[in-house]
């Protein structure tokens, strides 16, 4: 699998495609000894990005590396803040700048 294969090559952590469920992610998370994280994508539903980051983070991964469906919403630091509260189970909070 080329997740084994790029830990073996050296990767401290490696980031991959949420697989659609739960259950299949766990199996890829499981198949790998180093940290996971799931890559962003393409752009989506913001509703389907954070239910596929609960998801993820529940199957095992250890973070996410989301790109373009943060930076290309209306309010990135809103989003940036409610996927906070998907990774760590916390509040969304949003970070203001005076």
């Amino acid at each position: 699998m080329p997740l084994a294969v790029s830990a073996e090559l050296g990767a401290d952590i490696v980031k991959v495609p949420y697989t659609g469920s739960p259950e299949s992610f766990a199996a890829v998370v499981s198949s790998c000894f180093v940290p996971i994280v799931m890559a962003g994508g393409s752009k989506t539903p913001w509703a389907d990005v954070l239910t596929d980051v609960r998801d993820a983070i529940s199957a095992g991964a250890h973070g996410v590396c989301i790109g373009r469906n943060v930076f290309q919403r209306a309010d990135p630091a809103a989003a940036l803040g409610e996927l906070r509260a998907a990774v760590h189970g916390q509040p969304a909070k949003v970070l203001t700048h005076a």
